[in-house]
């Protein structure tokens, strides 16, 4: 295979998708670009910069290079169905989120919901609203834990992939459906400030700035913040307040090392908030196909801040490669929804998060292969994270007034006309709750990949995940009836209460086994692939409030 080296004066280039004949996009690009110097393996005609021979596939190794600590091959000629993009490519569609995202992608699917919160991923139909999703997400590296976390603002990032199927082997829990893995551009790769500025309609605004220098031949650092916000489409009915405007900030550090004897080291870290006016739902009309404006008894609120950080330690030695990522995750939200989305106000819900997870992985990767045939990567996964949140519900007036007026009714049946008029009862009704639901996960696992001949390659993996799941429930519902009767005044509440803990444990063998036959030397193939994946067991904590709601209606 022959291969051109580019060295770009300019760096303007245009990433497309290598064609290949398996339903994956290759992580191998063709490239156009503006003011190129060649090697002497291949030449460009000086007229219009073109090919000499435009028919011809030229292979470009890594245009876009990221690490990929697991992977023995590169991603085109893994036996995966998968779809990858390039900064530019991303730039060209205005992504900025995978919802955006999503719609480029084949079996992929992020609706948005209305805010950064509620939203699921779903891959070939598999995906989870609530509880542990089914697509896992890794972010330069590390797996990112929560799924409040995942709708993500998208800024100074190199390349997105998107894998389907289960990638439990390599992957653990939660990536049943697939795994997305997003890489911000590299300090290495990277030289000089870059600033983006944005304006659109209904007031759309974005700032972008980045900078990207090397300290020293072995040290590079990178820095970039982002602001972004809306003024939003949709009124509130009968005001003239938007129910979906937002603002949303952050920045980014990332400080990479290259010592001798082939060992580096990455530190990073990413911050995001975002406050937004959230849920922005109408009735719809069946007749017209039209939705009404937003009508709720208040706004519905969305606050997150985020904040992701880790260390990334490699090692590039003669027959292994070694990687060691390290993780500390913190994530504090709080949301407020009126659930029942009329201007009578029934039932509003408020849920706070506030979480902190660690993650440490080892894998062990042959640099070369085993008696010239056998490519191996082994390693082992740990986290632990700790949750707690505060979801409590509130019963509003057009809920609890009925029951007033039924209580009075029967009070002032059992009176005297005289004391009737007056007498005045008030109902108010909650369901307090706080749940705490740590989690442990352990992975051990091994892939290894056989050239059974020159084009047909084999794959055989296994991993054994463990998780150990907990829960501490500090919940009630309450009816608080306050009546008044000729001055007297008297509150009686009445409760439900349920303070308990439990706990379980998960165990999961997650095999593998893949074909994949190379159809040429430009790395087409075709494959077949069986594998496992999983979703972690949890506590569905949000049917609480119904569980407390019978209790009380008894």
């Amino acid at each position: 295979m022959k291969k051109i080296v580019f060295y770009s004066k300019k760096s303007v280039c245009i990433g497309l998708a290598a064609v290949a004949l398996q339903a994956s996009a290759a992580d191998n690009e063709r490239a156009t670009c503006s003011d190129l110097s060649l090697g002497t393996s291949e030449k460009f005609t000086a007229a219009n910069g073109l090919l000499a021979d435009s028919s011809r596939v030229y292979d470009i190794d890594e245009v876009v290079v990221v690490s990929q600590p697991k992977e023995n091959f590169r991603l085109r000629q893994q036996p995966l169905s998968s779809t990858s993009f390039g900064s530019y490519q991303m730039l060209r569609l205005g992504s900025r989120d995978l919802r955006e995202l999503s719609c480029y992608v084949p079996n992929f699917v992020m609706p948005n919901y209305g805010s950064r919160f509620t939203n699921a991923m779903y891959v070939r139909g598999i995906g989870s609203r609530i509880n542990s999703p089914a697509v896992g997400i890794y972010l330069d590296g590390i797996p990112v834990l929560s799924k409040a976390a995942f709708n993500l603002h998208h800024y100074q990032t190199s390349r997105i992939d998107i894998l389907r199927g289960p990638q439990g082997t390599l992957y653990g829990q939660n990536s049943e459906g697939g795994l997305v893995r997003i890489y911000s551009r590299d300090a290495y790769d990277s030289k000089g400030t870059y600033v983006n500025l944005g304006l659109g309609s209904h007031f759309y605004r974005n700032v972008e700035a980045a900078h990207y220098m090397k300290l020293s031949p072995r040290i590079a650092l990178g820095v970039a913040a982002f602001y972004d916000g809306q003024k939003g489409f949709f009124h509130r009915a009968g005001t003239s307040d938007y129910a979906d405007n937002y603002d949303e900030a952050g920045g980014k550090f990332n400080l990479k090392f290259r010592f001798d004897r082939g060992w580096s080291m990455d530190l990073l870290a990413n911050y995001q908030f975002v406050y937004q006016h959230a849920f922005p739902y109408g009735q719809l009309d069946l007749n017209s196909g039209k939705a009404a404006l937003p009508n709720t008894t208040f706004p519905g609120l969305y606050r997150r801040n985020m904040l992701l950080s880790g260390v990334n330690l490699r090692h590039e030695g003669a027959k292994w490669d070694f990687a060691s990522t390290t993780s500390y995750q913190f994530l504090d939200d709080n949301m407020k929804m009126d659930q029942d989305y009329l201007p009578e106000d029934y039932l509003s819900l408020q849920q706070d998060q506030l979480q902190n997870s660690i993650t440490q992985e080892f894998t062990f990767k042959s640099r070369q292969p085993f008696f010239g045939f056998w490519h191996l990567t082994q390693g082992a996964f740990f986290s632990h994270v700790w949750l707690k949140t505060n979801g409590p519900v509130k019963f509003g007036s057009a809920l609890t007034k009925p029951i007033s007026n039924v209580i009075l009714s029967q009070m002032q049946q059992a009176m005297p006309p005289a004391m009737a008029s007056g007498v005045s009862v008030n109902v108010d009704m909650g369901a307090p709750g706080l749940f705490h639901t740590p989690q442990s996960n352990l992975g051990l696992y091994h892939e290894s990949t056989f050239d059974l001949s020159s084009r047909l390659k084999a794959t055989l993996g296994l991993r054994y995940d463990f998780m150990h799941t907990s829960i501490h429930y500090d919940t009630y519902a309450y009816m608080a009836i306050t009546a008044k009767v000729m001055g007297k005044e008297a509150t009686r509440t009445l409760r439900s209460m349920l303070d308990r803990k439990t706990s379980d444990d998960y165990n999961q063998l997650l095999p593998k086994f893949g074909l994949s036959y190379q159809l040429d030397e430009q790395g087409s193939n075709v494959y077949a692939t069986v594998s496992k994946g999983y979703r972690a067991g949890g506590y569905n904590i949000q049917m609480f409030s119904d569980i407390l709601q019978t209790e009380l209606n008894a």
